[in-house]
């Protein structure tokens, strides 16, 4: 049988697992099988570097974060534009033998449009990022 080939794009670090409530016995890295990457270069040849490396973000710093058991884990970001803004999601399922956390869905959540709100929020300080409450 031949080896599926796959991209490494992140893993499940403790902080994530402590917010998901999952104690895992296997390795928590997150992969782009090759059915995954051979869609993502059909699909758009000349921007498809540009989507992995956003799924690479959302994974490594996602605003949200949810689990179905350990079957399955998703995580969301949220990306300010001029006139509101926009979620992207992953979603990795577990899979293969090993078991490994495989893509199963990425999209973009319908863009919300704010005409007539003016944005208030400001960028955090280095001092505040770094001073999380608890």
């Amino acid at each position: 049988m031949a080896k599926e080939t796959s991209l490494r794009i992140g893993r499940l670090d403790k902080r994530k697992l402590e917010a998901l409530g999952l104690s895992l016995a296997f390795d928590p890295s997150l992969h782009l099988g090759a059915e995954v990457l051979s869609r993502l270069v059909e699909t758009d040849p000349d921007g498809y570097l540009k989507r992995i490396e956003l799924i690479k973000r959302i994974v490594h710093d996602p605003d949200y974060l949810t689990c179905q058991g350990k079957q399955c884990v998703g995580f969301a970001k949220y990306f300010p534009l001029e006139d509101g803004g926009s979620m992207f999601v992953c979603f990795f399922e577990l899979k293969g033998k090993p078991k490994r956390y495989f893509l199963a869905r990425f999209q973009l959540l319908q863009r919300i449009k704010l005409n007539g709100f003016v944005r208030m929020a400001k960028k955090r300080s280095a001092a505040c990022k770094a001073t999380k409450p608890n």
